[in-house]
């Protein structure tokens, strides 16, 4: 309705979904609402003139959204960007040990050829020594004081010694 006095009029809102009951009657033409939670609210209005008669009650229907932080959209990304960094630090982790993987091959490789190396000095040693064994004595003394370690005495009727001096 329309009243001749719009500074005599009294206006009574309501909340619902948030106010309990209808406000006290008052001159002011407005109403802030503020830090409301998310959800489904409506504005509910009357006004009433300086000579007592009230209106029929306007409403007005809204919603408060939350704040983009906490929406379906924002935890899709927050979901993405955990999968995200997951996924870098597992390449990150992987690529890591594989270089250090290859660090260790390569040391492995460096050791196994200082082996095979000192292996075929030993061997070069060991054909140089049983050579000069076979040299000194005969086949088969040599044979058994390589596979004993001792020789059994052995006897003969006819024996010549020969003192030698080797330079």
């Amino acid at each position: 309705p329309h009243f001749e006095r719009d500074n005599t009029v009294e206006y009574q809102v309501m909340l619902e979904g948030f106010d309990p009951q209808w406000s006290n009657w008052s001159r002011e033409s407005q109403k802030d609402y503020t830090n409301l939670p998310e959800g489904q609210y409506t504005l509910r209005l009357r006004a009433r003139s300086p000579h007592g008669l009230v209106s029929a009650v306007a409403a007005y229907p809204f919603r408060v959204l939350p704040p983009w932080q906490r929406t379906w959209w924002a935890y899709s990304l927050y979901v993405l960007l955990f999968a995200a960094a997951v996924w870098g630090l597992t390449r990150w982790r992987t690529r890591k040990l594989q270089l250090q993987n290859e660090r260790l091959e390569r040391t492995v490789e460096e050791r196994t050829v200082e082996i095979r190396q000192q292996r075929d000095q030993i061997q070069e040693e060991q054909d140089k020594s049983e050579a000069l064994l076979l040299n000194i004595l005969p086949v088969p003394v040599a044979n058994e004081l390589k596979q004993t370690g001792a020789v059994q005495p052995m006897t003969f009727d006819d024996v010549t010694v020969c003192f030698t001096d080797f330079a």
